[in-house]
């Protein structure tokens, strides 16, 4: 699957939008969590996201989630890096 980066975030944002009720815009590098991103929204979140573009978040990965994929940016660097 050829995404571009542009497009990865703009799927993110909008995931990331429903999850958190929020029509207002996100900055790309606004903390999630701290936005009211709960445990399991992250888990709806990272499920949609490997059904999409069929990445695979291992473990490993996902060891520090509120650090390592807490904005939109690092979410959609990492999906944009995994399938390219």
């Amino acid at each position: 699957m050829d995404s571009s980066l542009i497009e990865i975030k703009q799927n993110v944002f909008k995931l990331c939008s429903n999850l958190l009720n929020n029509e207002q815009s996100i900055d790309d590098d606004e903390d999630l969590f701290l936005m009211g991103l709960s445990s399991l929204d992250f888990l709806k979140l990272i499920t949609s996201i490997e059904e999409r573009y069929k990445v695979n978040f291992d473990e490993n990965t996902l060891a520090n989630v509120n650090v390592t994929f807490n904005t939109i940016n690092k979410i959609s660097n990492y999906v944009y890096d995994y399938i390219n």
